[in-house]
């Protein structure tokens, strides 16, 4: 910027390689340089991450008022899965800076997976606080965590076109869910069984995250990293 220029609130600027890049049919862009796979994949994890959200957070008081437990202690599992979603994206968002977005979202998928098995099989009311808490983290926190991933795969030029449309298609699995497992509470299946219905979406959904091409990704930090350390280098 030229500090004797002439500047209005009104001006716009903009790197003419970035306005170049900006035209066209933003949603056409997301599957192009290869990001075909990555962009469904990002669809289908979003919908198994919402999916188990809604999910959860709808019928959890439900279903443990199925498991005998009286309604202020049903309440107070979601209390408890509220606090697990927070720590999850705090210790979640921690663990992303050290070993990366699609390792500890593949983890978070996987422990979910775990929880939601032993949730459909044990009776003991700490080991339940404890695995809704962990359940929790790996359900809204892992969809916390994907939001910034999903947001810094694409260039910025179609980032919020990116987000917008693997959020799209994650509606719907939140409207799905509610009825889903409605339908299974309805249907008298256990509240074990109704545990065990979120297995399926949590290894869905990993395995979507394992099929993200990362190499075809924007991320600007990376770029930004190599940018200072080549600046270093030739300052030397």
């Amino acid at each position: 910027m030229d500090p004797d220029g002439d500047y209005k609130e009104s001006d716009d600027y903009e790197f003419a390689k970035v306005q170049e890049r900006a035209k066209g049919f933003p949603v056409k862009k997301l599957f192009e340089n290869k990001r075909t796979l990555s962009t469904f994949a990002f669809w289908v994890a979003a919908f198994n991450c919402l999916l188990m959200v809604y999910g959860l957070n709808t019928w959890l008081p439900k279903i443990m008022q199925q498991s005998g437990y009286g309604l202020t202690s049903s309440l107070s599992f979601n209390l408890i899965s509220g606090i697990g979603q927070i720590g999850g994206s705090i210790i979640g968002g921690y663990l992303v800076g050290k070993i990366g977005h699609r390792r500890v979202l593949v983890s978070l998928c996987t422990v979910g997976t775990v929880c939601f098995v032993i949730l459909g099989l044990t009776s003991n009311p700490i080991a339940l606080y404890i695995l809704i808490a962990f359940g929790g983290a790996c359900t809204v926190g892992t969809m916390n965590l994907a939001n910034t991933y999903i947001s810094e795969y694409y260039p910025r030029e179609i980032r919020t076109t990116g987000i917008g449309w693997a959020l799209a298609f994650g509606r719907i699995g939140a409207i799905v869910a509610p009825t889903l497992i409605g339908l299974l509470l309805a249907a008298n299946y256990s509240p074990q069984n109704a545990f065990m219905a979120f297995t399926l979406p949590s290894i869905m959904a990993a395995l979507a995250l394992l099929a993200v091409k990362e190499r075809y990704g924007s991320y600007d930090k990376l770029q930004l990293e190599g940018n200072i350390k080549l600046k270093a280098t030739s300052n030397v």
